[in-house]
């Protein structure tokens, strides 16, 4: 997604990644869980997940599409369907709940997946090229 030729992105994408904040989501539930179980209560972000969680959800969840926007950017989702979505759904902690995980992956399904390889930009979307 973010390959480089002659040195321009040839997709560019600036601003807060949908998979960049799934993986620090997931960390942070990981480092959290680490802690409980070593007794360390100053490396536990338990106090703080729900409120990241929900920022997460409020910030890339469409509920309109029943999918996640790829990136977020001067208060601006870019709201393209591509696979960077699915590291929400194949973390082993997740920022969505189990019908909103159900809904990138039928998405990611029905508009990216051809009969072989993956898509990285739905056809329905205006800037798609074949």
């Amino acid at each position: 997604m973010d390959a480089v030729v002659e040195g321009r992105p040839v997709t560019p994408r600036y601003g807060y990644a949908v998979e960049i904040n799934a993986l620090w989501y997931n960390a942070l539930c990981f480092a959290t869980d680490l802690a409980r179980r070593f007794d360390d209560r100053e490396g536990s972000f338990a106090d703080r997940l729900p409120t990241i969680r929900r920022a997460f959800r409020e910030t890339f969840w469409m509920p309109e599409k029943g999918c996640l926007g790829d990136v977020f950017h001067y208060g601006i989702l870019d709201r393209s369907i591509r696979p960077n979505q699915l590291f929400a759904v194949s973390l082993p902690y997740s920022p969505l709940d189990p019908a909103e995980q159900t809904g990138v992956v039928r998405t990611a399904r029905e508009q990216l997946l051809p009969p072989c390889g993956l898509r990285t930009l739905s056809p329905a979307d205006p800037a798609y090229r074949v």
